[in-house]
């Protein structure tokens, strides 16, 4: 029996914390998207830190910038595994880069399936196709 797929979303307790923390503010698409990234990287926006909250971008539309502290891993601390399908999953493009020597930016852009290089972003099986192929 084929397991039926279901769109990772926000928990009732992560709509609570965003509706403290952006005050009344309309949340766009993008960190829609990007704060159930989060989310799931945090086990639950209540994980994720409060300064970061406060300074997240609940409206706009382009470009989000979160900073995390520490690194992510592939499987004891699985955030960068998290990061990786999910925003294959949702069409977002994520950029991490360091901002000092403990903490990583993490830049994320909406993206849509199909269209010019620069406006896509592939599902996690077309990505994992187009690996096996190079490599």
């Amino acid at each position: 029996m084929a397991q039926e797929s279901t769109r990772p979303e926000l928990s009732r307790s992560d709509l609570g914390e965003i509706s403290y923390y952006s005050k009344g503010k309309e949340l766009s698409s993008l960190a829609k998207k990007s704060l159930i990234i989060l989310s799931y990287m945090f086990g639950g926006l209540h994980n994720f830190p409060s300064t970061q909250k406060e300074k997240f971008e609940y409206s706009k539309e382009s470009c989000i910038r979160g900073t995390l502290f520490g690194g992510m891993s592939t499987f004891d601390s699985d955030k960068l595994t998290t990061l990786v399908i999910l925003a294959h999953e949702l069409a977002v493009r994520v950029d991490v880069k360091p901002c000092s020597f403990r903490y990583l930016d993490i830049f994320f852009s909406e993206r849509q399936r199909e269209g010019r290089f620069y406006e896509r972003h592939p599902s996690i099986e077309e990505a994992v196709k187009n690996l096996r192929v190079r490599y």
